[in-house]
């Protein structure tokens, strides 16, 4: 009888890695994909759970009921984020929401909807402090002025920012003596420059042919004289038209102006981009992109040496983490907080609020603002598409994360994290994969055996339910 019992459990089990692996199978053939490193990150990207769409109501009801749930909600890390969805000029490239305003009446109707949204969420959050103030967009820094002394004053009116690291991101052509006086007032403690690159037939291929090195030489003297805690600047690689040569030539012009600190983001191209510059075939963007890292990792290096500056991290990074360029010694990043991240250990939760904002809470929902500018707003509109989580949902974000950094799940830390074994919370999923020769535990670790990223990929995405694959696969790079 215990034979037959053992018998049954490792067809099941096998038939459960043979059903599953199918399920992706079919969809990776469906699409023609080529799996890289990444779309093992942006497994948690897509929703686990059937969307739903939701009201502000039904949204603040999520908060308090995570509020009430967690006497030691204190324990949290809170993050608040807004998103200005405007721009002068739309870049090519870009992943985010944004539009270029028709007039000036479209920014103010925007405002006073944000207002209303901010003012709503105040009873909510009175209890809270929140450890950063992120502003984003589309670019905050096309505000006028008057425009960001409103609204920060509403904001340091509705939630409580005493302790609060602030940081601002800004398209260089925006900023003024006026906008900088009022970021300063409001302690503005991060001001980020969205710079991307110098060189001319890349910003022509951005739409970005109006940015002039001499005026962001200009507003690099302004903020180092209004003495802002931190002065960063942000470069992009994989664009058309670079190369090792431009872009050295662009960190050579950008080191010269000494900012606190360089950031380095790897592009990650949209399908029109794709379809725009590389024949609509993202092997061809990953091939030029990976060309590109290994002719900068052989002469980047001389270049920050002579300026004084260090890495955080080896370019090869860049596909699944910025890279950040800094002054050696720099004491500048002291007391500058860690932004919100999907893929922190720690227990974090994110209020967004703006068309497209992502809002973050912790077992119980993740959710979005949808992307929509309108002349009228209606606050109780159905307004947010979400998805419900759970703790076990939790768990499978601690999984994604720890094998896209590390290619392995450390048990001792997610027992430490979650209170409970990982082999008794995916019991059965352990057992499948073990049965199916994918993973072995060594040194407290559990180990993949894999030949390639699709192998990868397959045993990550494993941990999710069946229906939850299905749902993720659904949404895979779907444009």
């Amino acid at each position: 009888m215990v034979g037959r019992n053992l018998n049954q459990l490792n067809k099941r089990m096998n038939s459960l890695w043979q059903k599953r692996n199918l399920i992706v199978d079919n969809f990776i053939k469906e699409k023609n994909l080529k799996l890289v490193i990444t779309d093992i990150r942006n497994i948690f990207y897509f929703p686990f759970n059937k969307q739903q769409n939701y009201n502000i109501q039904d949204i603040a009801s999520r908060w308090q009921e995570f509020f009430d749930e967690h006497n030691d909600y204190n324990d949290f890390v809170y993050h608040l984020y807004l998103h200005i969805p405007f721009c002068k000029h739309r870049c090519t490239c870009c992943n985010y929401y944004s539009i270029e305003p028709r007039n000036i009446k479209q920014i103010f109707v925007f405002l006073k909807y944000l207002n209303k949204q901010i003012k709503f969420f105040k009873p909510v959050f009175k209890n809270i402090s929140f450890k950063t103030l992120f502003l984003g967009g589309g670019s905050p820094s096309v505000l006028s002025a008057d425009e960001l002394n409103f609204l920060f004053k509403i904001l340091n009116s509705s939630f409580n920012l005493k302790d609060t690291v602030k940081i601002f991101e800004a398209n260089p052509s925006d900023l003024n003596k006026e906008k900088l006086k009022i970021l300063k007032k409001f302690n503005i403690h991060k001001l980020s420059l969205g710079v991307q690159s110098l060189d001319s037939d890349v910003l022509n291929k951005l739409n970005r042919n109006y940015q002039k090195y001499k005026q962001i030489c200009r507003v690099a003297e302004l903020i180092k004289e209004y003495n802002f805690n931190k002065f960063n600047i942000d470069l992009l690689l994989g664009l058309k038209e670079q190369n090792a040569n431009t872009f050295i030539k662009t960190l050579k012009l950008i080191l010269q102006l000494y900012p606190n600190s360089i950031t380095l983001y790897s592009l990650t191209p949209t399908q029109l981009y794709l379809n725009q510059y590389f024949n609509s075939n993202i092997d061809l963007f990953y091939k030029k992109y990976i060309e590109l890292i290994k002719d900068l990792e052989n002469n980047i290096e001389p270049v920050l040496k002579e300026f004084g500056y260090v890495m955080d991290s080896s370019l090869d990074k860049l596909l699944t983490a910025e890279v950040t360029l800094k002054k050696l010694n720099d004491q500048s990043f002291s007391g500058i907080g860690e932004l919100y991240n999907d893929f922190s250990n720690k227990k974090e939760a994110l209020l967004g609020l703006g068309p497209s904002a992502r809002s973050y809470i912790y077992g119980k929902l993740n959710y979005k603002q949808k992307p929509e500018i309108r002349l009228k707003y209606d606050l109780l509109s159905d307004d947010y598409m979400g998805n419900k989580l759970e703790l076990r949902d939790e768990m499978v974000k601690y999984i994604v994360k720890d094998v896209f950094d590390n290619q392995q799940i450390d048990l001792y830390k997610f027992k430490k994290i979650f209170n409970k074994d990982l082999e008794g919370v995916f019991k059965h999923e352990i057992t499948a994969l073990d049965k199916a020769n994918k993973i072995f535990i060594r040194d407290d670790k559990l180990k993949f055996k894999y030949n390639n990223i699709e192998d990868l990929f397959k045993a990550t995405i494993f941990f999710l339910d069946e229906n939850q694959i299905i749902n993720v696969m659904n949404n895979f790079r779907d444009n």
